[in-house]
C-alpha cells in the first residue's frame, strides 16, 4: 500500500494523531490533515466560533446547558432555528425548530445540542423554508452549496470547485455544477486560515446578505466522484502531486447538473428471518 484515503469522520482524527508514526512505520502515504483543522471540522460549535473570530460570515450559535436553557436562547434568535448535534454527521439529529413546542419535543433526541440560526436566511416565507428543508426538488435548487478548495504539497491552492445542491437524507441529491464566482473569494479566504492537506469542504447558504459558510469536511466528500466527473479529481491531484511529486494546477471544471438515484437490489427466495441474507448476492435488474 502506498497511498491512504480516510474517508469518514469517524477515523480522520486518529490518523491525523498518529499520522507521523505510521507513516514512518509502514511508508504508507496518508491523506489526512493537521489534527488542529480536524478538531475545528468535526465541531460545528468550534466551526462558528472560527469564521466569527475571524471576520468572516457566520450564523450566530449557541450551546445550551439544559432545555430551560434552550428555551431562552430561542427568545434572541429570529425563527426558524436549527438544532444540531455539534458532532453529528450526515444530517443526523438536525432538525429545523418553529417554536417552543418544537424544541421541548425534540430537545432530548439530539446528542451533544447546540442551537444555531438558519444560515442564508431569506425571508419570512416558512412553506419556502420547509420545502428546501425537507428535500423537495420542485422547480429550482435550493439556496445550498457543497465547495472544495484542494492544497497542493507546495501549499498552493487548486479550486475552488463550487455546486449548488439540493439534500435528501443528509446526502447531495440534485447538484448543479458552474462558475458561482460571487463565493470563490470568501472559500479562498477560509482555506487561507485552515491549513489542510488534500482537500478542506466548505457547505454554506446564500442569503440576502450573502453566503454563510456553516460546515467544514476537512476530508474528501461524499460528492467527490461528481466533482471528479466534472473536471475536479481530488483523489487523483494527490496521488499526482503529493505521491508522484508531480506540480498541479487547477484543472478545467466542466458546468453541469448531476442526478442522485436510489438503486433496488432484488434478493429472490430469500426472508427477512434469513441469517445468510447479507451474504446473499443480489440482483441489479438493467431496465434500459
Amino acid at each position: 500500500i502506498d497511498v491512504l484515503f480516510v474517508g469518514s469522520e469517524f477515523e480522520i482524527g486518529f490518523f491525523s494523531r498518529n499520522k507521523k508514526i505510521i507513516e514512518k512505520k509502514t511508508g504508507v502515504q496518508i491523506c489526512v490533515s493537521p489534527y488542529k483543522t480536524i478538531k475545528i471540522a468535526a465541531d460545528k460549535y468550534l466551526t462558528a466560533n472560527f469564521l466569527k473570530n475571524n471576520g468572516l460570515p457566520y450564523s450566530k450559535t449557541f450551546v445550551p446547558k439544559n432545555l430551560a436553557h434552550a428555551k431562552k436562547i430561542i427568545n434572541q434568535c429570529k425563527m426558524p432555528i436549527y438544532l444540531k448535534n455539534r458532532l453529528g454527521t450526515s444530517s443526523r439529529n438536525v432538525l429545523l425548530i418553529y417554536n417552543k413546542k418544537d424544541l421541548t419535543k425534540n430537545y432530548h433526541n439530539v446528542n451533544n445540542p447546540m442551537i444555531q440560526e438558519f444560515a442564508g436566511y431569506q425571508g419570512s416565507d416558512l412553506k419556502r423554508i420547509y420545502e428546501e428543508y425537507a428535500g423537495y426538488i420542485g422547480s429550482d435548487l435550493q439556496y445550498e452549496y457543497t465547495c472544495s478548495v484542494f492544497f497542493t504539497k507546495e501549499k498552493d491552492l487548486i479550486g475552488p470547485f463550487v455546486a449548488r445542491r439540493k439534500l435528501r437524507g443528509g446526502t447531495s441529491w440534485l447538484i448543479e455544477i458552474k462558475k458561482f464566482d460571487f463565493i470563490k473569494p470568501l472559500l479562498i479566504r477560509i482555506a487561507k486560515l485552515l491549513p489542510s492537506v488534500g482537500s478542506l469542504n466548505i457547505q454554506l447558504r446564500d442569503g440576502k446578505n450573502g453566503p454563510v459558510p456553516f460546515e467544514f469536511n476537512a476530508r474528501f466528500s461524499g460528492t467527490t466522484c461528481i466533482r471528479a466527473h466534472y473536471g475536479f479529481n481530488e483523489p487523483e491531484m494527490f496521488i499526482k502531486n503529493y505521491f508522484l511529486k508531480k506540480k498541479i494546477t487547477t484543472p478545467k471544471i466542466k458546468k453541469g447538473v448531476a442526478l442522485r438515484y436510489v438503486e433496488e437490489i432484488f434478493l429472490d427466495n430469500v426472508n427477512q428471518d434469513n441469517k445468510n441474507i447479507l451474504s446473499t448476492k443480489g440482483k441489479k435488474e438493467n431496465w434500459f
